[in-house]
């Protein structure tokens, strides 16, 4: 075997087993939750209430966004949406059961947005969030 062809033999073996350690992070942070995909108009996005039932968590995905949106229901049974960027370093967050997880540096955050594990300090950006009816209504700023 020539140089190249073992350099491009081991090139090959470490990309395969590195997909194959991380393909199963990636499989079970997808299987945990379905993104809804939503628009917004006018500062806001109006949800029909009935996407939460029988979740904890939803994943709110907004075309004109570039964070896609966690709605999360508290401790207390309020809704809560949550901008899924790391306030330590600008990385969308990966929804993982029990909270998410920024990918850059291992900051952790529960479903109520506080930090569990470091180095971020700061919570996740909540958005005013308010049921009317049958409708779940978020407050945004084009900007997140």
């Amino acid at each position: 075997m020539n140089r190249r062809n073992f350099i491009k033999s081991a090139c090959t073996v470490c990309a395969l087993g590195l997909a194959g350690m991380a393909l199963p992070t990636l499989l079970s942070s997808c299987a945990t939750t379905e993104v809804f995909e939503a628009s917004a108009t006018a500062g806001k996005i109006v949800l029909p209430l009935g996407i939460m039932a029988e979740r904890k968590t939803r994943i709110i995905r907004v075309a004109q966004l570039v964070n896609d949106i966690a709605l999360c229901y508290s401790r207390d049974g309020e809704l809560t949406a949550l901008v899924m960027q790391c306030t330590h370093f600008p990385n969308l967050l990966v929804f993982r059961g029990p909270g998410f997880y920024c990918s850059v540096h291992g900051s952790s955050f529960d479903l109520a947005g506080e930090v569990t594990h470091g180095p971020a300090k700061q919570p996740l950006k909540q958005l005013q969030t308010m049921v009317a009816g049958d409708s779940i209504i978020i407050k945004i700023k084009e900007t997140i």
